[in-house]
């Protein structure tokens, strides 16, 4: 961490899936954008499921490209809910 200053027009806070796509989104719009996420000490192998509408930001922001090999179809989907 250092003791730099800079102004950010938006400053998005959690690195998951949503957070990522919002800072590359603004930050393609020509916002000055920041991203705010913690640094973990291991990959995050969750899958993450992606509807049609995930995917078309994606390719609106040139990013699925970089991701498309590593993607599968979604066959089954089963939520549980334990609450």
């Amino acid at each position: 961490m250092t003791d730099s200053s800079q102004d950010y027009d938006v400053i998005v806070i959690g690195g998951g899936p949503a957070g990522l796509t919002a800072a590359i989104a603004l930050a393609d719009a020509g916002a000055r954008a920041a991203l705010l996420a913690r640094r973990a000490p291991y990959a995050d192998n969750r899958t993450t499921a992606l509807l049609g509408a995930s995917t078309e930001i994606l390719e609106r922001l040139d990013v699925w490209r970089r991701c498309s090999e590593r993607a599968a179809a979604l066959k089954t989907m089963r939520l549980v809910d334990d609450t």
